[in-house]
């Protein structure tokens, strides 16, 4: 009976001690973290926290099964072999053990502190003295327990423990409540919470809305879309939050202007706590899946993956990322689903590929050369004045064969939705983030400036049993979050979303507000806002270049440009000094606009070599 009781005192302490170790060795306190920082409990999305503490639960549970069997195990043969080991050698071997232990806390808290408060690459001084500063500190301890440990007469200990009546009870309940635990995570994790269409996204990086036949193009650039903008709603006049990628696509995830998200900058990340289109659509039971063509402003580095099951971010071509999905199709049949497609074709330095000769003639220079093209070259020449009209002419062809190439793609996935009978229960969404300027001001790309070749994109939503209409109103890309989620039956308030759904017509009256356009966030030269009201447009020149790179032929320009719409829809005509009045009304609107204060902190990364050698591919530095 001594026996037994020994034996169950000893599991028992194991069991206690594995519960312990499974605490910090499961991935539970990084989860915590994560849901704290992701504030899953203040937009009340508990099936995210529940799938987000699903595997550490698991592994607490499984570690504190084997640490206790292990436990049992080392103290058994301890035993055994005791008798035969000098007083030094014991120390030692009980030296090694707590060794041990700290060296598997040293891991867990430098990677937790490391991960969720300093936010720094791991060779970072501040990650650095970080991990120097939790050395020491465990150092201390363990030096201390050694110490310790060396007065403790461990086989006496087991012997009183086992005539502890609780000492089982103290062991099995933690054991018991982590096993209900898990499961109760499981159960609520698996519920599907809300039925609805899936959503394919689509976004063509640097696409002009003008180049499509559907917007009135001339060539046949686009004849995919254009059949997709005649089955669903085509929006003629929809604006993107920002002339580039980033602060755009973060725009189209969360429904927050730049201001507001602070993922604007190039080395800006989007704040752990703002909610993406991503997690509310896994919490509403979607499969989520981000397929990336290669654009690394939008990747892990820059948190942009948050709430997605799967993330794929490659430099491929659009075949081959369409290649993608459709590899993927078995599994997007399983469960309702949400994939986020990437294009990069469109953007310099453009792909090789079957159209690239469809429109444009011979290469004229061999600076011109699909893949190869640099936009510094392209702008040192503008600059220059070394590009002749037919220069500017070849370039903008081939910008029209990369169109033409991810419009075939776009078709390889509307025909597979529809011989698998599933067009009518998607959402297909096709859009831009940005458009791209071919000399309209005297400038090449994009990033640089507010006018509408840069902000005015396409916008066509079909699927989902939609009828077809065009609408004229002005609208933003900030809009297309809340209205997915009214397509599937969500409530953007459930999510304290405030933008308003493109499909709905009183949300769409031009003298509102909230139907005003809102636009800033460049990515070279100076600073800029910008506000479309009514026919009115104004940008702000900051003249502020703080945090961003240099601009190849930076022209300085009025602070204020003001621009009639109707009248004058190229952005030629400056009226600031002309229409005060006006000018004055708008800037009230942008001031309060701007003032509005943002719950998010905008944070910082150094960009590592791998990503910037990525980066610099397609002419980001």
């Amino acid at each position: 009976m001594r026996n037994v009781k020994k034996t169950t005192a000893i599991l028992s302490i194991g069991i206690f001690v594995g519960f312990i170790i499974g605490f910090f060795k499961s991935g539970f306190i990084e989860a915590v973290g994560q849901v704290t920082a992701n504030r899953y409990f203040f937009y009340k999305t508990y099936r995210l926290a529940a799938l987000m503490f699903l595997d550490p639960l698991f592994k607490w549970l499984l570690i504190t099964i084997i640490a206790s069997l292990v436990f049992f195990l080392v103290t058994w043969l301890a035993e055994k072999l005791s008798p035969g080991l000098s007083s030094k050698n014991k120390k030692i071997l009980m030296t090694i053990l707590i060794g041990a232990v700290f060296a598997t806390l040293f891991i867990g808290v430098g990677w937790t502190v490391n991960r969720y408060w300093i936010h720094y690459t791991k060779l970072h001084p501040l990650s650095l003295l970080a991990d120097v500063a939790i050395l020491v500190l465990l150092a201390f301890f363990f030096r201390l327990t050694v110490k310790m440990s060396g007065k403790i007469q461990w086989k006496a200990l087991f012997h009183r423990l086992a005539e502890k009546k609780h000492i089982k009870t103290a062991a099995i309940v933690p054991v018991v409540l982590l096993l209900l635990l898990d499961i109760g995570v499981f159960l609520y994790g698996k519920i599907h919470v809300n039925e609805g269409p899936n959503v394919v996204f689509i976004v063509i990086d640097a696409l002009r809305q003008d180049h499509l036949g559907c917007y009135g193009y001339g060539r046949g650039t686009s004849p995919n879309i254009d059949a997709l903008a005649q089955e669903g709603v085509i929006f003629k006049n929809a604006y993107s939050s920002s002339p580039w990628t980033k602060p755009s696509v973060a725009s189209l995830f969360t429904s927050l202007y730049p201001n507001k998200h602070k993922a604007i900058d190039g080395n800006h990340i989007l704040p752990e706590g703002v909610l993406t289109i991503a997690e509310i659509l896994k919490n509403e039971g979607c499969s989520t899946f981000f397929l990336d063509a290669g654009n690394n402003y939008i990747g892990k580095k820059f948190n942009f993956h948050q709430g997605f099951d799967f993330v794929f971010n490659e430099r491929i071509n659009a075949a081959d990322l369409t290649g993608k999905f459709l590899s993927l199709f078995p599994k997007l049949q399983e469960r309702r689903f949400f994939v986020y497609l990437h294009y990069m074709d469109v953007h310099l330095p453009y792909n090789k590929n079957k159209y690239n000769g469809l429109f444009a003639q011979k290469m004229r220079k061999p600076l011109f050369e699909p893949g190869k093209i640099s936009h510094k070259d392209i702008k040192r020449l503008t600059l220059a004045n070394k590009l002749s009209i037919e220069d500017k002419e070849y370039l903008v062809s081939l910008y029209d064969g990369q169109i033409r190439f991810v419009d075939e793609n776009i078709e390889r996935i509307i025909s597979t939705l529809k011989s698998n009978n599933m067009l009518k229960d998607t959402l297909v969404v096709v859009t831009s983030d940005h458009g791209e300027e071919f000399w309209d001001h005297d400038h090449f790309e994009h990033g640089h400036t507010l006018y509408d070749e840069l902000i005015r994109v396409p916008l066509v939503l079909a699927g989902d049993k939609l009828k077809h209409s065009s609408i004229k109103t002005r609208v933003s890309s900030v809009d297309l979050l809340p209205t997915v989620l009214k397509k599937l039956n969500v409530k953007p308030n459930k999510y304290k979303l405030k933008g308003a759904g493109l499909l709905n017509k009183s949300n769409r009256k031009s003298d509102k507000l909230e139907s005003s356009i809102f636009t800033m966030g460049t990515l070279r030269g100076d600073e800029k806002y910008g506000l479309i009201y009514g026919n009115k447009k104004l940008i702000i020149n900051t003249r502020n270049k703080k945090g961003k790179p240099k601009l190849i032929g930076y022209r300085k320009r009025s602070k204020f440009e003001f621009y009639d719409m109707t009248r004058d829809p190229l952005e030629k005509e400056n009226m600031a000094e002309n229409d005060r009045k006006n000018m004055s009304r708008l800037k009230n609107v942008l001031d309060k606009f701007l003032n509005n204060e943002s719950p998010f902190k905008s944070k910082r990364v150094i960009i590592d070599k791998k990503t910037k050698e990525r980066l610099k591919t397609l002419g980001y530095f």
